[in-house]
């Protein structure tokens, strides 16, 4: 067998991307409970390091992600702070808690044992 013969055609073709609009495709339903975390900067980050000023307070990111506790659902909104730099220098934003999954809109976590149990 030449390895001319095991060549197949492969007829092209354009791969189309998906259509997003920066939106998340998940709706959390509004009659859920909601849990707030706020995460705020140390107030040490709060001071620009170079010129010793207040950082200014501009705004909020919020996140939202469904969560679980034995019997029920809720939501979970975390809530962080954002600070803007001197001079246009930057924003500073405390980062997200850590999840088992990135991105996900689901706080997952680990079940517990109880070893005393076992």
């Amino acid at each position: 067998m030449s390895l001319t013969s095991l060549n197949a055609c492969v007829i092209a073709h354009t791969r189309k991307s998906p259509k997003r609009n920066g939106q998340d495709a998940i709706q959390l339903p509004d009659d859920l409970p909601i849990e707030k975390q706020v995460i705020d900067l140390p107030e040490q980050q709060k001071i620009c390091p170079e010129t010793g000023a207040q950082l200014v307070k501009i705004g909020e990111e919020v996140t939202q992600k469904i969560a679980h506790k034995p019997g029920s659902y809720y939501i979970k909104e975390i809530i962080r702070y954002k600070y803007a730099l001197p001079q246009g220098a930057g924003i500073l934003t405390p980062p997200l808690p850590e999840a088992l999954l990135e991105r996900c809109q689901a706080v997952i976590t680990y079940p517990s044992i109880d070893k005393q149990k076992c």
